[in-house]
């Protein structure tokens, strides 16, 4: 009986050192998961993050006076002057503000150019016409693209987007100013 008193002691305290030893190997465990949880949380923040960052965009002291000034009658004499980059500027923080009469009157004025009527653009519903995320990620970059001309009035604004390069079309209208190009980019 002292033989199996002494057995039943052994393999009880044996017992409970594999418990106590699987319990500290289960806690390490438990310990390293936590650990790998919260690095794989932490690494999909930052990512989530660099897709949702904001793109950075403003315009300069003389764009703003000039979508000012445009944005009150839509009269190009404030346009002159600036550059196609400044007057792309100026279609997307409309687009941005959601300023749809200025968006639609920064497109070019030329009648073998023209794609749909105001009453047509009046006619797109909110929902197509992207959310800022999707404005800023589509124009990021063109605020330091560079200006190509094609000809005497075509030309397009190269800048660079995500993996490559983006062109944004420009037509110049009959007074000379650089306006935007129906469907710009395509």
């Amino acid at each position: 009986m002292e033989k199996h008193h002494l057995f039943l002691s052994l393999l009880a305290a044996g017992f409970l050192v594999a418990c106590a030893s699987n319990e500290d190997a289960t806690s390490s465990a438990l310990v390293n998961k936590e650990a790998e949880i919260t690095e794989k949380e932490e690494i999909g923040k930052e990512s989530a993050e660099k897709e949702t960052a904001p793109m950075e965009f403003s315009l300069t002291e003389k764009e703003k006076e000039s979508y000012e000034n445009f944005s009150k009658n839509m009269d190009p004499a404030y346009l002159k002057g600036l550059t196609p980059i400044s007057i792309a500027k100026l279609f997307v923080y409309a687009d941005l503000m959601k300023d749809y009469d200025v968006h639609y009157a920064l497109y070019t004025t030329r009648p073998d150019h023209i794609l749909w009527t105001k009453e047509e653009d009046d006619q797109i519903p909110e929902i197509d016409r992207g959310t800022k995320e999707s404005i800023l990620q589509t124009y990021n970059g063109i605020q330091d693209g560079e200006f190509m001309i094609e000809n005497d009035i075509h030309g397009w604004i190269k800048y660079d987007y995500e993996d490559g390069s983006r062109g944004f079309s420009m037509v110049k209208d009959q007074s000379g100013i650089w306006k935007v190009s129906f469907m710009p980019i395509q």
